[in-house]
């Protein structure tokens, strides 16, 4: 009977850990399934596209996004070299071989030639002595396109489309860093004579389509010479470099001045006019000199210039201010 009982005792433990084993194989392998199914859908659900690659830059798997983001199909890149390692900076690879790792600003050529401007990453992994890059390019073209019009608006006058003062002083500082030792830069302060005449008389409406048409007639003298600026109200800015004397800077002085002897017809209203009173000034000068004092110096010329009977425009020069 103890045989017996001990025999169906044994058989009733080495069941129940039979049983037991099967549950947790099932478990396991139920759990497993589960990680893998969770793994995909997050892999495929993901926003942002997601490469792995061997050590070779080989692409193992992508995932829906990245296919859409860069237009291309799964055959296309499977078992090929991604670009991204071919096109990747020094700096890139560096930081990847050395700590890992790499993010920042990447921009690719999609499929069809659009440029995309991508938020990207690549990390190094090793798995089972293999290595492996996983990499993340997130598409960030929409908000690239909303920081230009942002940057345009920030940057330019609403009413001419001209770059703005703010603007205005950054591309002179950028004309000064590339000035060459040889030549001249000149700048211009532009106002319009009387322009409140022609605000008080026709109203304002009438004003600004006035000061529209005639920022484009300057563009148009002005030509490829220089940058033409609105600073505020009717008062225009202009640079001129690469003037090989400063004599030279009269030519563009002059095509203004013929420009605002040509009255303009503004809704009905006829051969509106207003004369100009401008201010110059030159760079480089015997002191050192910086963007925002040649602004100032060609403002107070302009005043100058104002006063001036014989003349619509006056050289800045120190003796006389």
């Amino acid at each position: 009977m103890k045989t017996d009982f001990f025999s169906g005792y044994n058989v009733a433990v080495e069941t129940i850990y039979m049983l037991t084993t099967l549950c947790f194989l099932v478990y396991c392998v139920t759990k497993r399934f589960r990680v893998k199914k969770m793994y995909h859908q997050i892999f495929d659900l993901a926003h942002n596209g997601i490469f792995i690659t061997n050590k070779s830059g080989k692409v193992l798997n992508a995932n829906e996004t990245f296919f859409k983001i860069t237009g291309h199909k799964r055959d296309e890149i499977i078992g090929r070299r991604y670009f991204l390692f071919d096109c990747a900076s020094y700096e890139i690879n560096k930081s990847v071989e050395e700590i890992g790792c790499w993010h920042g600003d990447f921009t690719i050529d999609s499929k069809n030639g659009d440029q995309i401007y991508t938020l990207a990453s690549i990390n190094r992994l090793s798995l089972e002595g293999e290595t492996y890059y996983i990499g993340s390019i997130f598409d960030i073209t929409a908000f690239k396109e909303q920081e230009k019009i942002l940057r345009y608006v920030a940057t330019h006058d609403q009413l001419t489309g001209l770059p703005n003062k703010s603007r205005f002083k950054e591309l002179l500082e950028n004309s000064i860093k590339n000035h060459k030792f040889d030549r001249f830069l000149a700048v211009l302060f532009i106002d319009f004579d009387d322009f409140k005449g022609i605000n008080d008389r026709y109203g304002h409406i009438i004003g600004d389509a006035y000061l529209k048409r005639f920022s484009d007639r300057m563009s148009i003298a002005l030509e490829d010479k220089g940058i033409l600026a609105r600073f505020s109200g009717d008062e225009f800015g202009v640079i001129v470099p690469n003037l090989k004397k400063k004599d030279d800077v009269l030519s563009v002085v002059n095509s203004f001045l013929r420009a605002s002897s040509i009255g303009i017809d503004v809704d009905g209203f006829k051969n509106l006019k207003t004369t100009l009173s401008i201010g110059i000034s030159f760079y480089p000068q015997i002191k050192g000199v910086t963007s925002e004092e040649l602004i100032d110096q060609a403002d107070q010329a302009m005043y100058i210039a104002k006063g001036e009977k014989d003349s619509s425009y006056f050289i800045y020069k120190k003796s006389q201010i």
